[in-house]
C-alpha cells in the first residue's frame, strides 16, 4: 500500500480522527537513544511496527492532541525487548507537548519512506507563497 499525498490532504486537518493511515496504535513515550537525540527519528519495537504495517524507514505520524508530528520509523535495537513504547527525543515531546510516560497515537503511513514524505512537504510549502 503506498500513500500519495496531494495538495488537498496537506491543507486538510491532520487530526487523528481524520487522518486514514495504515494502522493506529497507543504507545507510552520513553528516553530515546544516545545516537537519536535531536532527531526525527521514532524506534517502535517489531511487534508494533507489524501492526502499524510500517517497515524501518517509513514514515508515521504521532498525534498528541490533535498536534500531528510526522517521523521516521526505525525499529529498537536487538537488546531493548520492551513492547508498547516509543523512543523519541526532546524537541518531538516539546512540539506534542508530551513528557516521558505520556501515551501518544501512532499511525503508519503505509509503504512511504519518510525522505519521500518530507520533500514533499517541503516543496508544496515553498510552492505555496500564501502559507
Amino acid at each position: 500500500m503506498f500513500a500519495a499525498f496531494n495538495k488537498r490532504e496537506l491543507n486538510r486537518d491532520f487530526s487523528a480522527s481524520s487522518y486514514v493511515g495504515s494502522g493506529e496504535l497507543q504507545l507510552e513515550i520513553t528516553e530515546p537513544y544516545i545516537s537519536d537525540k535531536d532527531t526525527k527519528i521514532a524506534r517502535l519495537d517489531k511487534q508494533s511496527m507489524k501492526n502499524l504495517h510500517i517497515s524501518a524507514g517509513d514514515a508515521i505520524i504521532l498525534f498528541a492532541d490533535d498536534r500531528p508530528m510526522i517521523l521516521k520509523a526505525l525499529p529498537l535495537f536487538p537488546s531493548d525487548r520492551r513492547t508498547g513504547l516509543i523512543r523519541v527525543g526532546k524537541n518531538v515531546r516539546k512540539q506534542l507537548n508530551r513528557d516521558i510516560g505520556a501515551n501518544v497515537t501512532v499511525r503508519g503511513i503505509g509503504n512511504t519512506k519518510i525522505d519521500k514524505v518530507v520533500n514533499y512537504l517541503l516543496l508544496d510549502r515553498y510552492s505555496n507563497p500564501r502559507r
